[in-house]
């Protein structure tokens, strides 16, 4: 394959000069054959610097979005692991709540069985009191019966 330096260029076909000979090409159709030749060298000359103008502006998009690409992923791994983070913070903190829900409760139903029992105590102490209060009203009554009935006698005497 010929390089850049071999390659004919537009001018180099418009300036083209041929020797005339004694059975030459007629010059015209000649001159207006390299007229078409540097024409469509042109064209091709200008295709192809479009084409690598859109090749280097392609190369940059893929650049730019394999940037992105690396950008995005980059994000999304530190997504993940932000969201794993806050998965295991999350289960402690509720580790955490429950524990100290738990032990509250513990506490309030000691207190419960505390209250209860001094409860059931002073219930206990309340009953021997109604216990004593009746035998003591008992006695009084039977001591008022006697005293009457010593009453009574002297009085029937």
């Amino acid at each position: 394959m010929a390089n850049d330096l071999d390659l004919l260029k537009v001018v180099d076909v418009e300036g083209v000069v041929f020797s005339r000979g004694l059975r030459g090409y007629a010059a015209d159709e000649v001159d207006e054959f390299l007229d078409r030749v540097a024409d469509t060298l042109q064209r091709y000359s200008e295709l192809h610097a479009t084409d690598q103008m859109r090749i280097r502006e392609l190369e940059t998009a893929i650049r730019e979005n394999d940037e992105l690409k690396m950008s995005l992923q980059n994000a999304l791994t530190m997504a993940k692991k932000t969201s794993e983070d806050f998965l295991v913070s999350s289960q402690k903190e509720s580790e955490a709540v429950l524990a100290q829900a738990k032990a509250k409760a513990e506490g309030m139903l000691a207190d419960a069985v505390a209250q209860k029992t001094q409860l059931l105590g002073e219930i206990e102490e309340l009953r021997r009191s109604k216990e004593h209060f009746v035998a003591d009203a008992k006695a009084a009554v039977l001591r008022y019966n006697m005293l009457l009935d010593g009453l009574q006698e002297k009085k029937d005497q």
